[in-house]
């Protein structure tokens, strides 16, 4: 007989304890599958992308503005990972929020000598849906954003993302 009165199997080994084994080297194989292939709650696979990024750097002179050059190499501030590549400056009279002359309300006022500059960068990303990594950083719409050429820091934030959602299998909405 396979299994004696007390329930064990050829004797030694207890049925319970074989379901117990069973159930943790289920898990154990799953989350091997998981890590390594994955499969199971994956966000989709890695895909290298071209991206585009517009970082909006506000209130500066304009001489700001012009040492930032197309063609410029970016890099991130702190990491000094490679950010991309300028593909253009675009500049905007800055403007402020000032209360109106019976100071019941507000309204917009071009600021002397200082501007906005929407800073177009092109790069290669690493885009997971939902997430598109830039050196291993994370960009989104909206995100501060902090980056450095040869002669300039640009502190600003991200105003849009541009990539070709036809190569995001799927996973781009």
């Amino acid at each position: 007989m396979i299994i004696d009165k007390k329930g064990k199997l050829f004797g030694k080994i207890n049925i319970l304890d074989i379901l117990i084994i069973l159930v943790i080297l289920l898990f154990i194989a799953l989350g091997a599958l998981k890590i390594f292939s994955g499969v199971l709650g994956s966000r989709g696979s890695l895909n290298t992308l071209e991206v585009k990024y517009t970082v909006e750097v506000t209130k500066k002179d304009a001489e700001f503005f012009e040492s930032i050059k197309e063609g410029d190499v970016v890099f991130k501030k702190n990491t000094k990972e490679v950010g991309g590549e300028v593909v253009s400056c675009d500049i905007k009279p800055a403007k402020y929020i000032t209360p109106n002359a019976n100071r019941l309300s507000y309204e917009l006022t071009e600021a002397e000598n200082k501007f906005d500059g929407y800073v177009t960068i092109k790069t290669i990303a690493d885009v997971s849906y939902p997430d598109i990594l830039v050196g291993g950083d994370e960009i989104k719409i909206g995100k501060s954003y902090d980056l450095r050429t040869e002669n300039t820091v640009l502190n600003g934030y991200i105003t849009s993302i541009e990539y070709d959602k036809e190569k995001m299998g799927g996973f781009a909405r």
